[in-house]
Parts: C-alpha cells; sequence; structure tokens
C-alpha cells in the first residue's frame, strides 16, 4: 500500500502515525462491496466522533472501554478448574 501512495507512515517520538496517501481516496471510491459500505459509515462516525478528540481524551476512552470489554477478551480455554 505505501508503494501505491495509498498509505504515508511517519516516524514520532510516540511511534508510528500513518496517513490516507494522496491515491487513497480514489481507491476507496471504487470499492463498491457491502462491507466496504459499512466500513465507510463506520470511518465517517470516527471524523466526526473521535477525530475532534484530543490524545489523552482518545487515550482516556479506549482505556474505559477495555476496562468494561476486559473480560470479553478473556479466554477460558486450557484452565482447568
Amino acid at each position: 500500500m505505501g508503494t501505491k501512495q495509498l498509505i504515508i507512515r511517519y516516524a514520532t517520538p510516540d511511534g508510528f502515525r500513518f496517513e490516507a496517501g494522496e491515491e487513497a481516496g480514489s481507491f476507496v471510491d471504487l470499492l463498491r462491496s457491502e462491507y466496504t459500505s459499512k466500513l465507510k459509515e463506520r470511518a465517517a462516525w470516527l471524523a466526526a466522533v473521535i477525530v475532534p478528540l484530543a490524545d489523552d481524551e482518545i487515550d482516556a476512552l479506549v482505556k474505559d472501554r477495555m476496562d468494561r470489554w476486559a473480560t470479553e477478551f478473556q479466554s477460558d480455554y486450557g484452565v482447568s478448574t
């Protein structure tokens, strides 16, 4: 994707940051599946709700959600009782 200018990666003191490349919009516009349509809806939601937040607000939001969802990501597989 990087060689097709769809994604641009930047190294920052906090790690890597990614942004859509110059050709990304044109490429995404060509995608027409139901999955892609739903993905575009979710991306629009992210742009409207999450993008305006500061980094510390996003960190707090993720931490809050992960604390509530932690048990859903845990598995009892391999644990004997």
